[in-house]
């Protein structure tokens, strides 16, 4: 369970309120601790359920979201487009979902964040995402100094991550973080992009597998395996992949469909919760680091 530290909660998230507040015998009332749920905790009812929404880190009615980074010592305002949300397909990355944060907390943190194959500083690494959505990731790593090419195949989300770049980062970094339209199984458009952005050293990606998507999780694959195998890119890469697993049909699916096939190319390897972020340990999140295999 994540601590929060602000002195208006209990520590837990959770600000006390109502009659209860003053009278000790009176029933209290709760509300959630906004530096708490910035800082990407979960707002729990004193029962322990969630308040609201069952996903760590989402809240598709905002116009908005807020996460704090302490040790970039920033706060990153994310525009989001609940109107445009729907739960499926290309729909879900019209807000943000708690695996960005939990990703992009992770790299903050410096040196590889504890994860061995993430090198020590970004400074002047090469960073692809893919599925950037609203783009937390993909800011993060140009604010930690990365070359971030960051990708999505729905244009709009293309548009929305760079308007979230330009409001969240000053000019120098700005000119380091580049959105463009990618589709998963591209091939040509993987190719055109890699030769004019440069072959990542990194690829990054976050809670871009849904069961409403499983159709594309075939040229998600592709898209990695050719990323690791040296068809596309000569030198090695590190993918980083944070994701829910919502059930557990769903998490025996990404174990056959995507992890089996990836293990042919890379070496995989799922993070200890201990590695991240307090709000996420013990929750259905799962971190994965791959390395290429062999010499490339």
């Amino acid at each position: 369970m994540a601590k929060c530290d602000c002195g208006d909660c209990d520590g837990e998230g959770r600000i006390v309120g109502g009659l209860g507040a003053i009278f000790p015998w009176a029933p209290k009332a709760y509300r959630p601790c906004p530096v708490f749920e910035a800082k990407g905790g979960q707002y729990l009812t004193r029962s322990g359920k969630a308040a609201r929404y069952g996903e760590i880190g989402v809240e598709p009615s905002q116009q908005s979201r807020s996460y704090l980074f302490d040790e970039l010592g920033v706060s990153i305002a994310l525009k989001q487009a609940p109107s445009r949300y729907v739960a499926s397909a290309d729909g879900t990355g019209f807000v943000s979902w708690g695996g960005g944060f939990a990703l992009a907390e992770l790299l903050q943190r410096g040196g590889g964040g504890g994860v061995p194959a993430l090198p020590a500083s970004f400074e002047g690494v090469r960073v692809m995402e893919l599925g950037t959505g609203l783009g937390l990731v993909s800011i993060v790593a140009a604010m930690l100094g990365a070359e971030v090419t960051a990708t999505d195949g729905v244009t709009d989300l293309v548009q929305l991550a760079t308007a979230n770049a330009e409001a969240n980062l000053p000019p120098a970094q700005r000119a380091r973080f580049r959105a463009a339209a990618l589709r998963w199984g591209d091939d040509a458009g993987l190719r055109e992009l890699v030769a004019s952005a440069g072959a990542p050293d990194v690829v990054v990606m976050a809670d871009t597998v849904y069961d409403s998507n499983r159709g594309a999780w075939g040229a998600l694959v592709e898209t990695l395996t050719a990323l690791g195998s040296g068809a596309v890119c000569e030198a090695p890469c590190v993918v980083v992949w944070a994701h829910a697993s919502r059930d557990d049909s769903s998490r025996t699916a990404l174990d056959a469909e995507i992890l089996a096939p990836l293990r042919l190319s890379y070496d995989v390897t799922e993070l200890k919760q201990s590695s991240l972020h307090p709000a996420y340990q013990g929750s259905n999140l799962r971190m994965f680091a791959m390395t290429p295999k062999g010499p490339r």
